[in-house]
């Protein structure tokens, strides 16, 4: 037996093969039937659909909220970091302009030092000085056989 193309597509469900014999109320109730069981697993399906979106949308509402949490407690955390940072800066920059208040006053204190040593040694060479223009006036004065008088005593 040859089934034609038509018997081949409702043998597969795909058209319907008009029957002669059966009534046509009753082929349209069985048609309005399987029509309202398709929609209703339509109407299902979108409900189960809609459920899950609806409960994806609730994740990523409750994922966001999070998210956002999260980032407020970063800030915060980088905030406070901030903070830390600061003032550990801060008290090192205190510190290191002390340190360099102290260095300035050594410095201060050794030129002064410095400063007087440079003196008391000008103050000895001149002295030296003095002292040797009075040893070659003497040793001149002996030469030229002058009485040579004797210094003065400062008290």
């Amino acid at each position: 037996y040859n089934k034609g193309p038509a018997q081949r597509a409702a043998d597969k469900g795909k058209a319907q093969v008009l029957n002669l014999d059966s009534d046509p109320m009753e082929d349209l109730l069985q048609s309005q039937q399987k029509l309202v069981k398709e929609l209703e697993a339509q109407r299902e399906g979108l409900e189960k659909e809609r459920e899950m979106m609806q409960q994806e949308r609730e994740n990523l509402k409750m994922e966001r909220e999070q998210l956002k949490q999260q980032q407020q407690q970063e800030g915060q955390g980088m905030k406070d970091e901030k903070n830390v940072f600061e003032e550990r800066l801060r008290v090192q920059k205190e510190e290191h302009e002390k340190e360099l208040k102290q260095q300035e006053e050594r410095n201060k204190q050794e030129m002064e030092i410095f400063r007087k040593r440079l003196e008391e040694e000008r103050r000895k060479d001149a002295e030296t000085a003095n002292l040797r223009e009075e040893i070659e006036a003497l040793k001149l004065q002996l030469k030229q056989g002058t009485p040579i008088d004797p210094p003065a005593t400062t008290n």
